[in-house]
């Protein structure tokens, strides 16, 4: 992933942000990909009249798996780092 498309999707400020405290590029994308999904595909189809279950469960999943993605991937960069 190049730095354009991250500046793009995650936006400049939160690349800053991470960029002023020291911490590394590649820690910063590995961050956010062990991250679960947000909760936009719940909120926008029930905001325009849409079923919103099949991405509440689809949200359920990620925050779960995310519950052991975020712990592992951190402490396998502790032991690289």
């Amino acid at each position: 992933m190049g730095y354009p498309l991250v500046l793009a999707v995650y936006g400049e400020q939160m690349l800053l942000n991470f960029m002023i405290v020291g911490i590394p590029y590649n820690i910063f994308i590995t961050a956010f990909l062990c991250m679960p999904m947000g909760l936009n595909n719940v909120i926008f189809p029930e905001a325009y009249g849409g079923d919103s279950g099949t991405g509440a469960q689809c949200c359920f999943v990620s925050q779960v798996l995310g519950l052991l993605t975020i712990p592992g991937v951190f402490a396998l960069m502790g032991l690289w780092g």
